[in-house]
């Protein structure tokens, strides 16, 4: 009969599952087959068993990771990633993390493809910041912004480039369409200046482009379009006259001379006078076109027409 004293009995007292007699050494205890707890990976590589169970206990041993005795020393993370070692580490020592099924900080573009040091310069991992800049973030602000645009990136850029930047100007009541939205951000905004709130008052931008000499409204879009200044959609009867005949085929500055576009007199002698030829009757006696020429034709000067190009 032996005496117990390395067990202590915590493994019961049929020695002969483990020892052979005539040799101490347990050559038939295998870990895999007679424990609840089987050896896998690097676990099994392990040449002292006394690694595992100190002083020769071996009942008892704790089979959480983390766990004092067994990798609690190893946890380089400071115990800041909680204590399932498990859920991204295998044993045989490969890395399982996946940063979008186990974070609720999603990698996409350009995250996907740096080291995890590059954002995490320590291995503790937590905490970090989740602006892309300031307070020990990832970018520095561009110089370009001048502190006006704060710290989420992310409402004009994305994380495939920074060149790659968001339409901001369709969101709001002022959406790019057309040629504006061909332009480079420099044409409008020179000198990175913000232009908030002047958007929709074309004339801000257009001073220059006015061939109406300010005669009319500074929003442009009643008659233009952004894809292009011409053909406008200005509708003559919308300002109190609907022209006749002739002249609702005519071009705008057929009549509205020098970019003047404000008011004209509706008379048709106003605009008609330089074209009575020379020679012929005698027009003096006359100044209402209308009772000779109809404002459909010219001629035959049959008259039946009225003194005014409105209707």
């Amino acid at each position: 009969m032996h005496d117990d004293s390395l067990h202590l009995g915590t493994l019961g007292d049929a020695c002969e599952d483990c020892h052979q007699a005539g040799i101490w050494k347990a050559i038939r205890f295998d870990h895999t087959d007679d424990t609840d707890w089987p050896l896998l990976g690097l676990h099994n590589r392990v040449a002292d068993c006394v690694q595992c169970h100190p002083k020769q206990k071996f009942s008892g041993t704790p089979k959480n990771c983390s766990a004092k005795g067994c990798h609690a020393k190893d946890d380089v993370h400071k115990k800041r990633l909680g204590n399932k070692c498990d859920r991204c580490h295998l044993e045989t020592g490969e890395n399982t993390f996946d940063h979008n099924i186990q974070s609720d900080f999603k990698l996409t573009g350009q995250h996907l493809t740096v080291r995890c040091s590059d954002c995490h310069p320590s291995v503790t991992f937590k905490p970090r910041p989740r602006d892309c800049f300031g307070g020990g973030a990832c970018h520095p602000e561009p110089k370009v912004h001048k502190g006006q645009f704060g710290t989420n990136c992310a409402t004009c850029h994305t994380t495939d480039s920074f060149s790659d930047i968001k339409a901001l100007h369709d969101v709001g009541d002022f959406n790019l369409k057309g040629a504006h939205n061909q332009q480079a951000c420099d044409t409008c905004h020179v000198s990175n200046q913000r232009l908030a709130g002047s958007g929709n008052v074309c004339i801000n931008c257009h001073r220059q482009d006015d061939v109406h000499a300010n005669s009319l409204s500074p929003r442009c879009g009643t008659c233009h379009s952004q894809w292009s200044f011409a053909p406008a959609r200005f509708n003559h009867d919308k300002v109190g006259c609907n022209l006749t005949g002739q002249h609702r085929t005519l071009p705008c500055a057929d009549c509205h001379k020098a970019g003047n576009y404000g008011g004209l007199s509706a008379r048709c002698y106003s605009c008609h006078k330089a074209d009575i030829p020379p020679g012929g009757t005698d027009h003096k006696p006359f100044s209402d076109c209308s009772s000779c020429h109809r404002p459909t034709t010219w001629l035959p000067a049959i008259g039946g027409g009225r003194e005014s190009v409105c209707r």
